[in-house]
């Protein structure tokens, strides 16, 4: 994976995840903004194996 690939994938990452817990915040979802950052964790890990990998 280039880095530049990697650098969108981030980036994408942590949009689409600020957005998910400014929403949960907003909505006091505690349980889905706790969802929310174990999901980009789960991610970030799996673009983690993919540097790895390459």
């Amino acid at each position: 994976m280039d880095k530049q690939r990697i650098e969108v994938e981030l980036h994408r990452l942590a949009e689409s995840q600020l957005d998910e817990l400014r929403n949960a915040v907003v909505r006091r979802d505690m349980e889905r903004a706790i969802q929310a950052t174990n999901d980009a964790v789960v991610r970030l890990r799996q673009l983690g194996d993919m540097v790895k990998s390459d």
